[in-house]
């Protein structure tokens, strides 16, 4: 799956900080990996100092700086539509759970949770 798709369906579900949405793309593909054994994004993450980063989704929307992204909330319904297209029933109920575990944590709560031994102790696993 390409990282912007999950990243606008991320979007179109939850207003997000660039670095939040970073965070959240780590958790979803480290989530991922422990429970299925494969990847759901198809691009690495590279390390930066304030923690991993897809660099395609970092240039798209490096314009947001630090603010929220609500422009796609615009477009929700047919964001979510477009991109369901391509997600199977798995892979959103996984998004989906992320986003509801984490959902709702500042950015410095969800570098704690980026590493893969704190991943091991939550349910989700």
């Amino acid at each position: 799956m390409q990282a912007l798709d999950i990243t606008f369906y991320v979007l179109a579900n939850k207003s997000m900080r660039p670095i939040e949405l970073q965070k959240m793309l780590y958790l979803i593909e480290g989530i991922s990996l422990i429970r299925t054994g494969k990847s759901i994004i198809d691009q690495k993450f590279a390390v930066k100092k304030f923690g991993p980063c897809i660099p395609s989704v970092y240039r798209s929307l490096k314009s947001f700086g630090a603010n929220k992204i609500g422009v796609i909330d615009e477009k929700r319904e047919q964001t979510i539509a477009d991109v369901v297209k391509y997600l199977s029933v798995d892979k959103r109920q996984l998004i989906d759970e992320v986003l509801e575990c984490f959902g709702n944590l500042a950015p410095w709560d969800l570098s704690y949770y980026v590493n893969y031994h704190h991943l091991q102790k939550l349910s989700l696993l």
